[in-house]
């Protein structure tokens, strides 16, 4: 065989190689074009939101879904829209058939991908249906919130907890891992607003951590600890798009409950106020070394106790140390303080 019919023959393979690899793309354009719905729901989007799209001319009509408000736009507006709200759509949700879909949103922090998307590492299992969405749905939400590294483990291979690991630079993400002493129970129709197969699925709160929970059901979704998030629902259980927006809305409300932004405003005009009034008792912090952990207890403080209490109050973490009780005209709390054999004080 002559080289000319060797180099004829390779380009020939090469060029229905391609022709292939052509045809598979445009077939999942084709896919994508055929599933898009024609209208969006975006659920709970506040008057400011609205007014942002109104104004770059985006018809939105007021409706509600699931118990929950939102506004309808047209599936060519979303792009858009998105750009309007600085959002990105990480799921979408099958409402009404093609007809209408909500999507669900994300909000990515102003420093994503800027500062400390480089801090996030995804570790996952090697398993085809951990796809580049599930990946981005993580640095979407993430990036910007925290410093850590974050390794997420979709597929354990137990039904129990790990060891919480402590050391600071990486935070964890198990799924379908609960409380060994937790029966299974039967799933809610809806978990944070998104519709879920009705199954029995482990549910409940080992307490050793903050229990993540869904505030119109009382289903208990996970557990919070200081560096693991535990998610009790298996991803082998719903379809992706399914997954996608448990993992968005779960995500959500662990940001809202860890992010110190959300409470320092607080503690600050708290402790403003006591400068201000000489009558306010004042609020002494020791051993919390984790400014998280500090900001949260005087919050703490400040709202429940300090109007209460009318003394001067110190608040200790004891590291599990036995703590005596003391008498020094100063009101204690003490956490993290292994009990003593008599409560009583000399």
């Amino acid at each position: 065989m002559s080289w000319t019919m060797i180099t004829l023959i390779v380009l020939a393979v090469a060029g229905t190689a391609g022709l292939a690899y052509a045809g598979y793309r445009g077939w999942q354009a084709w896919q994508r074009y055929v599933k898009r719905p024609l209208n969006y729901f975006l659920r709970k989007l506040t008057d400011e939101q609205k007014h942002s799209l109104v104004s770059i001319g985006i018809d939105c009509s007021d409706t509600t879904s699931g118990n929950s408000p939102g506004v309808i736009i047209k599936y060519q507006d979303h792009k858009r829209a998105l750009e309007a709200l600085s959002a990105v759509i990480t799921a979408s949700l099958p409402i009404n058939g093609k007809e209408l879909h909500e999507a669900v949103l994300a909000y990515p922090h102003p420093n994503a991908g800027v500062e400390t998307d480089s801090r996030i590492i995804m570790a996952v299992a090697k398993r085809t249906d951990v796809t580049k969405r599930f990946r981005s749905v993580f640095h979407t939400l993430l990036s910007g919130h925290m410093n850590n590294h974050v390794r997420v483990i979709p597929y354990p291979g137990s039904n129990s907890y790990d060891e919480d690991v402590s050391n600071g630079s990486t935070f964890y993400v198990t799924f379908g891992k609960g409380p060994k002493s937790v029966k299974a129970k039967a799933l809610p129709e809806r978990i944070f607003d998104v519709p879920v197969e009705r199954r029995l699925e482990a549910s409940g709160y080992c307490r050793k951590g903050a229990p993540i929970i869904d505030d119109a059901t009382g289903y208990v979704v996970g557990e919070l600890l200081k560096q693991h998030l535990y998610l009790y629902f298996d991803l082998r259980s719903f379809d992706e798009e399914v997954n996608l927006a448990l993992i968005t809305r779960t995500l959500q409300r662990v940001l809202i409950e860890r992010d110190p932004s959300k409470f320092l405003p607080e503690v600050l005009a708290a402790e403003q106020a006591d400068l201000e009034n000489a009558g306010a008792p004042k609020i002494y912090d020791e051993n919390f070394a984790d400014a998280r952990d500090r900001a949260v207890v005087r919050a703490m403080t400040h709202s429940f106790l300090a109007p209460v209490v009318g003394k001067e109050i110190h608040v200790r973490n004891c590291e599990g140390k036995v703590q005596p009780p003391l008498s020094d005209g100063l009101f204690h709390v003490f956490f993290n303080a292994t009990p003593m054999l008599t409560t009583s004080e000399k």
